[in-house]
């Protein structure tokens, strides 16, 4: 009983102050206000007109029949407190550098352009933290009139009357333990800090969105949501993430690049982690999406996805709006692939000993309309999953990026180690080394003297991986000759090599003995031998690190095991050496 008496008594001295000025506050109504350094009870219909700041020892506490409309802006230096049924409706701007308590029932209704949270205040439901949350504080537009008796008495209120636009959210990196209403149908722009929520995000309006910008939406272990769906969502617009912290099982990420595009994601972690999401479309993602994009059998849109704990284990499930899918995407047949930092990718289902994509090459199967809502069923959609064991654990690196696709990254028909030509008078001596055959049909060198029209000058039938392979061009005309090789597919498509370039002098016999290519990394070809001949090959200090012998003009030799090093190539016939030639082993 004393205690209540003491409020009213209290409650009759604010009302004597109402208009009382002091620290005069940077809102439009500075001057106009009220200034709080007392414990002020609020349990009945009340309006200011004006800011107000509450100071340090500052105590405004709104009962359970109370109503408090502020026609303006608020600095809080101390506590507000609300409880059941009580409701505080602001009109101008929010900065809290203290206490915020909204008990279950409570209500803050913020009408206000910008919250913000100093980085050690506290916004909370007054009960234990992970608990269920408490009340609302509702980020709210269109914003009322203000009455017009009220403007007409303080022409500075016209600041806060009225108007219908987006919101500003400042979080501090504060846990706000309360049930966080997005009931703005022109978006919460989140700026300078991180938005963290303790107790529960729930979006209200149409297009009442959030957009993350460069700062992370932080949703804590206990955090709960619901109302996300097409129309309401988060806006990953920059490097922000939404982050869902320490948890396990599945939590559904329901972000999206602009109003009306959502895209989101859902992570089952089977182990507890911390998981990072955002989304973007091709053109703004750091990955490189050429080999998708090109082959028009992707979806312009790629996720950002890391952990705190690079080992775990999660199912990641995709879904994304099939007015994205480009040409050549069946939903009938995708997969979720991640990047990776090397060429190719032999992280995925299916692998390649060598490959075309730094993209994971993973199990096609039928997409599944999308259910990633509080609603459900979104109409439109296309949803498909892959579990992962290991995470990036930054955004920046390689394996952070994840998209789906329709392609089989299929391996190149050939890897091709080497391709050169040498001239010995009119002839051209071409040769080539190849690794892992995978699918070829044959090898076409092609010959051109003008570097614009080429022909086809031999067809070479394949032997199989690890081999090489020689070719002479006898009568190559004078001059400058161009050569490459097209190594085709059963299919008919193709890839060629590199252009091996030489000048022909017919006039001249030239050297007798030709070493190519070199330098050399696996094998080398050693041609312009007339008889039986013997193949030497020393170090700088005379040591014989190869030795084999020849009964053609052309023999190609196995320098894979050999160091890196420069040696020496001596061709021994009848007991004679006739040429000693130098090698640069790479």
């Amino acid at each position: 009983m004393n205690k209540l008496l003491t409020r009213y008594a209290l409650l009759l001295l604010s009302s004597l102050f109402a208009f009382a000025t002091a620290n005069a506050q940077s809102a439009a109504c500075a001057g106009a206000g009220t200034y709080l350094n007392y414990n002020d009870y609020i349990n009945y219909d009340r309006s200011a007109g004006g800011d107000v700041e509450i100071d340090v020892a500052g105590y405004m506490e709104i009962g359970p029949l109370g109503r408090y409309d502020i026609y303006g802006a608020v600095i809080n230096n101390g506590t507000i407190e609300i409880q059941n049924g009580g409701k505080l409706t602001i009109w101008g701007d929010m900065i809290n550098n203290a206490n915020i308590i909204v008990h279950a029932g409570g209500t803050i209704n913020f009408y206000g352009k910008t919250w913000t949270n100093a980085p050690t205040a506290t916004v909370s439901d007054g009960a234990p933290i992970n608990t269920v949350p408490g009340g609302d504080v509702s980020f709210t537009a269109a914003r009322p009139v203000i009455p017009a008796t009220w403007v007409s008495a303080s022409p500075c209120l016209t600041a806060y009357s009225g108007g219908n636009s987006f919101q500003n959210a400042d979080g501090g990196n504060v846990p706000m333990d309360v049930v966080l209403r997005l009931n703005n149908p022109n978006n919460v722009v989140m700026v300078n800090t991180p938005l963290r929520v303790e107790g529960k995000l729930q979006w209200d309006v149409a297009n009442g969105n959030i957009v993350l910008g460069n700062n992370d939406l932080v949703m804590n272990t206990n955090a709960t949501q619901d109302g996300f769906r097409e129309d309401r969502f988060a806006i990953t617009n920059g490097t922000g993430h939404l982050v869902k912290e320490n948890y396990t099982g599945n939590w559904i990420f329901p972000v999206g690049i602009t109003n009306g595009d959502y895209t989101p994601a859902a992570i089952n972690n089977t182990t507890a982690n911390t998981m990072h999401v955002l989304v973007q479309d091709y053109a703004t993602s750091a990955s490189d999406e050429g080999l998708v994009s090109a082959a028009s059998d992707g979806i312009d849109r790629t996720w950002n996805i890391f952990a705190d704990i690079a080992t775990g284990n999660a199912l990641i499930n995709l879904q994304h709006n099939s007015v994205t899918n480009q040409p050549a995407f069946s939903d009938g047949f995708n997969f979720v692939t991640r990047w990776g930092s090397v060429i190719p990718n032999t992280t995925g289902d299916v692998t390649y000993a060598f490959g075309m994509s730094a993209w994971q090459t993973n199990n096609g199967a039928t997409g599944s309309i999308g259910n990633l809502s509080s609603t459900g069923v979104v109409a439109g959609s296309n949803m498909r999953s892959r579990s992962y064991t290991d995470f990036a654990t930054a955004p920046s690196t390689p394996e952070a990026y994840f998209s789906k696709s329709s392609d089989i990254f299929h391996p190149l028909p050939v890897k091709l180690i080497s391709f050169a030509a040498a001239a010995k008078a009119c002839d051209v001596y071409i040769n080539f080394s190849t690794g892992v055959e995978n699918s070829i049909s044959n090898f076409q060198i092609q010959h051109s003297t003008d570097g614009v029209t080429y022909t086809a000058i031999a067809n070479i039938a394949p032997k199989g991986s690890d081999q090489n392979y020689t070719y002479v061009h006898t009568n190559a005309p004078n001059g400058r000759n161009l050569y490459r090789l097209a190594m085709i597919e059963p299919s008919g498509d193709y890839t060629r090599s590199s252009l091996a370039i030489v000048t022909v002098n017919c006039e001249t016999k030239g050297p007798e003995y030709m070493l190519y290519p070199n330098p050399a990394s696996d094998f080398v070809t050693l041609s312009g031998m007339t008889s039986a001949s013997q193949i030497r090959i020393t170090n700088t200090l005379g040591r014989l690190v190869l030795a084999t012998s020849s009964v053609a003009n052309t023999e190609v030799l196995d320098i894979s095991q050999l160091a890196a090093a420069t040696y020496i190539v001596s061709v021994i016939e009848n007991g004679n050496i006739v040429a000693q030639l130098k090698l640069v082993k790479l």
